[in-house]
């Protein structure tokens, strides 16, 4: 959402949920992405997703079972 990149997860809720649709505009309407605060939290996002990216590509090919 911040950078544009694609990324995939597969999750499993434990519990009821509810999903929402959170679109760059909606966030950057609402967190004001041309504050501060906006661009600490896109400058976090942004090292989360480098940081994800560099245990991806270490972790082995995974063979389904979990």
């Amino acid at each position: 959402m911040f950078t544009g990149g694609v990324r995939r997860a597969t999750v499993a809720a434990g519990d009821e949920v509810m999903v929402r649709v959170m679109t760059r505009e909606l966030l950057e309407e609402n967190l004001g992405l041309d504050t501060w605060f906006g661009a600490f939290v896109f400058a976090l996002a942004d090292r989360f997703r480098d940081l994800d990216e560099k245990l991806a590509a270490l972790a082995p090919a995974s063979d389904g079972d979990a």
